[in-house]
């Protein structure tokens, strides 16, 4: 028996394993999907696979930029969402001596624990290079921020950053 197939957005896929067949979105509305029938060749092996809701993100990047960057997202209501928050800083060490760039990503904590924090400190004067990569477990109808600083002169860096559901 087939599976229910879900709204699906644009370019978004969904495989029925149980009849084997792979679908794509095709209007922003979520209203019609097609199935892709002409996968020549390809096979895919029993397996359980999990259906979720499309995939909220949100993202920013600035290249050579003196403006701190800010982003957010609200969690849906619920007992909790798994996030991903992945941030790459870089500066060419043109900065003040002992001037940083800091981001401060906050949420709340899905078991309870209240507000958490993770701090990055990006030194403006030397070239370096930040990244790092957060699985983050926030409690229902919450926000996940990410807040840039400057501790003395502004000076330029570049940022990329994205939160988003895994």
């Amino acid at each position: 028996m087939p599976l229910p197939i879900p709204n699906l957005l644009p370019g978004e896929l969904f495989f029925d394993y149980t009849v084997n067949q792979l679908w794509i979105g095709t209007l922003s509305n979520g209203k019609q999907q097609l199935p892709l029938d002409t996968l020549n060749g390809i096979t895919f092996p029993d397996a359980t696979v999990q259906t979720t809701a499309a995939s909220m993100v949100t993202k920013s990047q600035a290249v050579n930029t003196l403006v701190p960057e800010n982003l957010s997202i609200v969690a849906p209501a619920g007992a909790g969402t798994m996030y991903t928050i992945s941030l790459y800083i870089a500066s060419t060490g043109a900065g003040s001596p002992g001037s940083t760039y800091t981001t401060n990503i906050s949420y709340m904590a899905a078991d309870g624990a209240g507000t958490q924090v993770i701090t990055l400190v990006l030194p403006l004067d030397s070239p370096n290079v930040v990244m790092e990569t957060y699985p983050i477990l926030v409690l229902g109808g919450s926000t996940v921020t990410s807040i840039g600083t400057f501790s003395g002169p502004a000076s330029a860096y570049t940022i990329s950053q994205r939160i988003e559901t895994t």
